[in-house]
């Protein structure tokens, strides 16, 4: 088995943030970790004098590499050291190409600089930012080796639902002078001799990557390579003040890259009555503005259509028009040879709306493309009557382009010929105006109106379900100016805005003159939405509870994280919650990630089950504070460190979970008293 590091900078380039290149971080690196191989892949750059250098000093197998900036995303290049000369060239051409962070190049100018990629181990991002996207990957073909994650998480996944590409996991580390804190993502190798051949035949096949040297995929290292823990449930064990805390704190900083939900000890406990429960409200709200974007999506376009609506102007339009009528009637029999010809009231043409045909040439275009339910379309539509169809549409939308220009080319002329003949004549001509259109504009205002009545009607839905808590949103209207100030902070008072709320068309108005206010939000001021917490009797939540929904909300959360950590959630709830509601929920998550809880009672510490224990113990050596940690498996009879030192697993589980043994039979004898 050998352990491999393909991701590795050396050199500062645009693409990284500065740093001072140190050939003794990097070598503290390659020791601490035990790696038996890595490549140097810079950005869109190789340095051949460095790389022998590095050679040199580390003696171990160093590969040439490049990371190169491919069509938005980064791909691993990585030579046969025997190459070496040939590969510098290449490399050079790919520096030119892409001097900065912005630029990259396309798959064809990739295999004019290298040829046959074959020669290469070629490693693309698949599931780590900038990942390389599918159309790209796909030209490549065969000549993939595997493909770069970014964490434990996304690793396991990748092998579990059989990727196309085998994962590998590396640690993009930048090997700065220093550098203190050494990642631990990196790949163990199923291989005997070590070798670039060897190497590019094994990574190809997922059966050879491992997360660890012993456990295979079960386990993975933490704290610079000195301990490893489950990819599934940890419990830290230990006495107060004895490190486990400042376990998952360091946990926490190897991460680096890696996305780590972190639930501190206290941090979910009630502080003030009033402004926990206005900061509880405030984050159910931020948490849920996709269902406000979602639930008022339709409304928001009926707002943005009648936003441009004036209906005082159009008012305006049709009294100069009645007006212009009236005296162009009256004094008709002094018209002059220049106002009495029919061009001189002509009506102008009024172009057709494309509108209701672009919906149709797009919702056609959507049906002939779709991928997901192609099956289906073609099962009830043939697709040639599709095809038919859209070229039909599409000719359609054409004569109907030709006919609206022709209209506007005329109505060019109209308008001339009628300034010219006002000119000349000493009559005014009837005013124009669309009454058509005016009619239309009314119209949507009082479907505006009735819609935003609608929506001011009160309504409960329950949109969310967690162990037992109902999320529960409640849509009305605003009682007042106050809450209309909670849609946007940025607007010092709605007073004056809130006495027009009743009167939608007009409240929309005064909307219209803050410009504090952003246009885009409109239509978040006609209807309030409020969530509330209710328990499983139906009733809104208490302070505790608060906390309870806080705890289950954050762990199912975790989900979109790479890691979670959890330090002693006892501390503020009771162990019936733990064990009915918490358990289960850190249970079911530990299946798809690693999850490391702190804790030293016995409901989460026994009763959930971990798949890996550890233990913390601080010790004073030489007046410096030191933690060591023992770990191994729930049901080992002794736990070690990693100098092989042991302690009894029995002590530390009464110790730390029970308070100790005499506590601990104290306690069952007083319940056999109770029960007797």
């Amino acid at each position: 088995m050998k352990k491999i590091d393909l991701h590795l900078h050396t050199i500062s380039t645009p693409s990284d943030s500065y740093f001072e290149f140190s050939i003794d971080a990097l070598s503290k690196y390659v020791a601490s970790a035990k790696l038996d191989c890595i490549a140097i892949t810079n950005h869109n750059t190789f340095d051949k004098t460095q790389y022998l250098k590095i050679c040199e000093h580390l003696g171990i197998l160093v590969l040439p590499g490049i990371e190169v900036d491919l069509e938005g995303g980064h791909i691993l290049v990585i030579c046969d050291p025997s190459e070496i000369d040939e590969f510098t060239k290449k490399c050079e051409l790919v520096n030119q190409d892409i001097p900065d962070a912005k630029t990259h190049i396309d798959f064809n100018r990739f295999v004019e600089i290298f040829g046959d990629l074959s020669n290469y181990i070629l490693i693309p991002h698949i599931d780590k930012s900038p990942a390389i996207n599918k159309q790209t990957l796909d030209k490549f073909g065969d000549f993939l080796d595997c493909g770069e994650v970014r964490s434990v998480k996304k690793f396991l996944y990748a092998m579990k639902q059989g990727a196309k590409l085998p994962p590998v996991l590396f640690s993009d580390l930048r090997a700065k002078d220093g550098l203190k804190q050494f990642p631990t993502r990196q790949t163990y190798v199923d291989l005997g001799e070590l070798s670039f051949q060897s190497l590019k035949l094994t990574i190809r096949n997922r059966d050879k990557l491992f997360l660890s040297e012993l456990e295979g995929n079960s386990f993975f290292s933490i704290l610079d390579g000195r301990v490893q823990i489950s990819t599934g449930l940890n419990v830290i064990l230990g006495q107060r003040s004895s490190g486990k805390s400042h376990t998952l704190d360091s946990i926490l900083e190897g991460a680096l890259d890696e996305e780590v939900k972190y639930i501190k000890q206290f941090e979910l406990l009630e502080k003030s009555e009033s402004e926990d429960e206005s900061k509880f409200e405030e984050k159910l709200r931020n948490g849920r503005r996709s269902y406000i974007e979602d639930y008022l999506k339709e409304f928001k376009s009926v707002v943005e259509e009648v936003e441009h609506i004036d209906l005082d102007y159009s008012d305006k339009l049709i009294g100069n028009y009645l007006e212009s009528l009236k005296t162009f009637a009256f004094n008709k029999n002094r018209h002059d040879s220049y106002s009495s010809t029919s061009m001189f009231n002509e009506e102008k043409f009024k172009p057709t709306s494309t509108d209701s045909l672009t919906s149709l040439i797009k919702a056609t275009q959507v049906l002939l493309d779709n991928v997901a339910y192609k099956e289906i379309v073609d099962k009830n539509i043939d697709r040639n009557n599709l095809v038919n169809l859209l070229s039909e549409l599409v000719n359609e939308y054409r004569l109907l382009y030709k006919v609206n220009k022709e209209k506007i080319f005329v109505n060019g002329i109209v308008k001339d010929i009628q300034a010219q003949l006002n000119v000349q004549s000493a009559t005014t001509p009837i005013s124009e105006v669309d009454l058509y259109q005016s009619a239309i504009d009314r119209q949507k205002v009082r479907k505006f109106s009735k819609i935003s009545d609608s929506l001011r009607q009160p309504a409960d839905e329950t949109i969310e379900y967690v162990q037992g808590f109902q999320v529960v949103a409640r849509k009305g209207q605003y009682s007042g100016a106050g809450e209309l100030r909670a849609v946007n902070r940025n607007v010092g008072s709605f007073t004056d805005a809130y006495k027009s709320y009743f009167n939608p068309y007009q409240f929309l108005q005064t909307l219209k003159e803050n410009d504090s206010v952003d246009s885009s939000d409109y239509y978040r001021f006609f209807s309030r939405i409020k969530y509330e917490v209710l328990n499983n009797n139906g009733y809104k939540v208490s302070g505790g509870e608060r906390s309870e929904f806080r705890l289950l909300q954050s762990i199912k959360d975790a989900y979109k994280y790479d890691i979670l950590l959890i330090d002693e959630p006892e501390s503020s709830f009771d162990n019936i919650f733990l064990l009915n509601k918490v358990n289960k929920l850190i249970k079911d998550l530990s299946k798809q990630m690693p999850v490391v809880v702190v804790t030293h009672n016995s409901t989460v510490g026994a009763s959930i089950e971990p798949d890996y224990l550890l233990y913390t113990k601080k010790e004073v050596k030489n007046g410096e504070v030191e933690y060591d940690i023992y770990s191994g498996y729930p049901n080992d009879k002794h736990l070690k460190n990693p100098n092989g030192e042991i302690h009894p697993n029995h002590t530390i589980q009464l110790n730390c979970l029970e308070a100790g043994i005499e506590p601990y039979k104290d306690r069952g004898k007083s319940y056999e008293i109770l029960k007797n």
